[in-house]
């Protein structure tokens, strides 16, 4: 779409389709959507040098979060076939796969020293919860 626009339709009575979303996954060009195996997330690639994804789960879509680190636009993205990592393909001659899976998103938080929440920034931003080291 030349328009940075994702649109989902529900086509119960393809005769009717209706419409369901609008996301705006991109200031300028999307060039590629998928749907993880389970048809619980949407990605969406483009011209921004990012993918989008989506969940779907709660019937409404809600940004899930954002995939970097191509130089170029995404031409391509698609899940591998266990849901949990995204390959993308980009303009700037390379493909990626990425990881997605809570798991996966939580040991490379852990992995950063500087993503550790310490005890005086637990009680500033979570007051009535007892600490608890995250990772």
């Amino acid at each position: 779409a030349y328009d940075g626009l994702v649109k989902i339709w529900d086509l119960a009575d393809p005769s009717q389709p209706g419409a369901v979303a609008s996301l705006r996954a991109d200031p300028r060009w999307v060039f590629d959507v998928t749907f993880s195996p389970d048809g619980t997330t949407l990605a969406s690639a483009g011209w921004d040098t990012t993918a989008r994804l989506w969940d779907l789960s709660s019937g409404q879509p809600v940004d899930a979060g954002t995939i970097t680190g191509h130089g170029d636009w995404i031409q391509a993205l698609e899940f591998l076939p266990d849901g949990r990592s995204i390959l993308t393909v980009s303009d700037d001659h390379t493909a990626r796969i990425t990881r997605i899976d809570d798991v996966s998103l939580v040991e490379r938080a852990c992995a950063e020293p500087a993503n550790q929440i310490t005890r005086d920034e637990w009680r500033r931003h979570i007051s009535g919860a007892s600490y608890q080291p995250v990772c």
